[in-house]
């Protein structure tokens, strides 16, 4: 285990804490993710109107995380009944996990995949992850 130290710590978690990417042309394709704690990624929202652009943001998002790693995983939340994002996940190389209590609705999915996995499946250049 790594020992604490404050100044990386406040580094990783305070500065640019949320990251977000568009569609180029159109505003209606985004993907938003920020550093967890773990050295993990957190996806908090993707939003896509078909075309792949669902897969285009997720590698935009893989090689903009390049130039800061080290990262352990990806990983989200979406709701149990979202049958297009459990879809996507399960395509794009996430595992998913329904768990409760998460939604006041009902169970959530978390989906998780290894960030060098990702990158493997994804990226041209992965290699070098």
């Amino acid at each position: 285990m790594r020992a604490f130290n404050e100044e990386d710590l406040m580094g990783k978690y305070t500065q640019c804490f949320y990251r977000r990417l568009t569609h180029p042309s159109r505003g209606d394709s985004y993907i938003v993710w920020r550093r967890g704690t773990g050295d993990n990624v957190e996806l908090l929202h993707l939003y896509s109107i078909g075309d792949g652009w669902g897969l285009r943001l997720l590698c935009q998002m893989l090689e903009d995380l390049q130039h800061t790693p080290p990262y352990a995983t990806v990983f989200g939340f979406t709701r149990a009944g979202n049958a297009k994002a459990r879809a996507f996940y399960e395509r794009t190389g996430f595992t998913l996990t329904e768990v409760a209590g998460v939604y006041d609705e009902g169970r959530a999915v978390v989906f998780s995949a290894r960030y060098d996995e990702l990158c493997r499946l994804h990226l041209r250049n992965a290699d070098n992850v």
